[in-house]
C-alpha cells in the first residue's frame, strides 16, 4: 500500500502526506454521505463486516488445538471476559 501511495505521489508531483490527507478526506466524505443518505446500505455494510470478522475468527480459533473442545473454549472465553472487565460491564 505504501509503495502505491509513493508511486502515485511521484506521478502527480505531490508529496505523500498531502496525497494521504486527500484520500482520507475523500474516504471520510464518502463514508459520511453513505451513512446519511443510504442508511440501509450503510447498516448492511457494517453488518457484513461484522459477520466476516466473526467468520474469520471462527476459522482461526479452530486452528488452535486446545480450543477445539467446546468446554475449554467456554472456560477460556469466560476467563478472558472476566480479565478484561467486559463481562461485568455488559451486566450493568
Amino acid at each position: 500500500m505504501e509503495r502505491i501511495a509513493d508511486a502515485v505521489a511521484r506521478k502527480t508531483g505531490s508529496d505523500r502526506s498531502s496525497l494521504t490527507a486527500t484520500i482520507n478526506r475523500a474516504a471520510g466524505k464518502f463514508r459520511c454521505d453513505l451513512k446519511m443518505h443510504h442508511k440501509v446500505l450503510y447498516a448492511f455494510a457494517v453488518f457484513l463486516g461484522l459477520v466476516l470478522v466473526w467468520y474469520g475468527m471462527w476459522g482461526v480459533v479452530t486452528l488452535i488445538p486446545f480450543l477445539k473442545k467446546p468446554l475449554v473454549a467456554l472456560v477460556a472465553g469466560t476467563v478472558l471476559l472476566f480479565l478484561t472487565g467486559a463481562f461485568f460491564r455488559e451486566l450493568e
